[in-house]
Parts: C-alpha cells; sequence; structure tokens
C-alpha cells in the first residue's frame, strides 16, 4: 500500500515529479522511489499524477542535506509600470525585462477580480501626480528624473510583498 499525502485546502505551490528530480539530480523514477518508501510526502492529482508539495519538498532536502529548492518572487506577480512617454515606457521595459510586466490602466485593473493582484508602479515627471496615481490605485510611484536604483528597489518591494487593494478612501 502507497502511502500518499493529501492536498491542503489552502493554496499551495506544489512541483511536478520532473521538477523536483531534476533540482535533486536524479531519475524520476529514484524519486517515485523515494515516495513510496515514504521519505518524500506527495499526493495524485485527478489525472493521476503525482505532486509534491514546495514545504514537504523543502523538509526533505534538509533532511537529505541536500541545497534547498530556490523561490522567487511569487509565480505570475506582476507590476504595472504607468508612463505617458513611449521612449521612458521602452527604457523601463528594456531594464525589466526579465520580469512578466504589462501596461493597463490603475483603477480597471483594481476593480476587475482577475487583476486586483496586479502590482501597479506609477512613473511621472510631476510630482503633485503622485497622490493621484495612488489614489486611482497604483502601489508606488517613482518620479522623473528616474532613479534605477529606486525603481529596482520599488519593484522588488512590489513584487516580495502583498500589497492590499482598495480603493476605498484612495480615489480623489
Amino acid at each position: 500500500m502507497q502511502k500518499v499525502k493529501r492536498p491542503s485546502a489552502r493554496r499551495r505551490e506544489h512541483l511536478t515529479t520532473r521538477l523536483a528530480a531534476a533540482h535533486c539530480q536524479v531519475s524520476i523514477p529514484t524519486l517515485r522511489r523515494w515516495i513510496r518508501a515514504g521519505e518524500l510526502g506527495a499526493h495524485l492529482t485527478p489525472g493521476g499524477h503525482r505532486r509534491i508539495d514546495l514545504d514537504e519538498f523543502q523538509r526533505f532536502l534538509r533532511a537529505q542535506g541536500r541545497p534547498a529548492y530556490p523561490v522567487g518572487p511569487e509565480p505570475g506577480t506582476r507590476v504595472l509600470l504607468v508612463d505617458d512617454e513611449p521612449l521612458v515606457v521602452q527604457m523601463l521595459h528594456d531594464l525589466l525585462i526579465d520580469g512578466p510586466f504589462a501596461i493597463e490602466a490603475c483603477r480597471c485593473l483594481r476593480r476587475m477580480p482577475e487583476t486586483r493582484d496586479v502590482r501597479i508602479l506609477g512613473v511621472t515627471g510631476h510630482p503633485s501626480m503622485v497622490p493621484v496615481l495612488l489614489g486611482a490605485g497604483a502601489d508606488a510611484c517613482v518620479t522623473k528624473p528616474l532613479d534605477l536604483d529606486v525603481v529596482c528597489r520599488e519593484i522588488t518591494r512590489l513584487t516580495r510583498t502583498t500589497v492590499p487593494h482598495s480603493l476605498t478612501g484612495r480615489e480623489g
């Protein structure tokens, strides 16, 4: 009888056996043997595939003296950069090419459930517009001339923290 760990009701990050085996630099059959032996907890999807809870995998790696699985920003985290100058948008795009960033309208994003969690960084050449952008739903703002260290610091902060979004009391 195979012991299989059930997934919890709350949403968690899981790994496929392929990703876990690649991280451990072993074959998938070796990883499956660890699961069957009860050394590594996993659960089965409705389609019959094994998934390994990230916390369980990290526990297993520590117990085996293996390096931790790298965890970056929350998957799917996006940052919105808002600017009225195409050249600035292009420069920021080039700076941030490694990230999944998109340009949209703040208020629309905040009102739609599908995009409510998108992080928004406003960029303006007018410091007096900062409260307006924040009131429209931006999570942070930077002013021109741009200090790229400040831009990078704000993006890092936005992608590593949970920012509450509410337009109540923020709209001007």
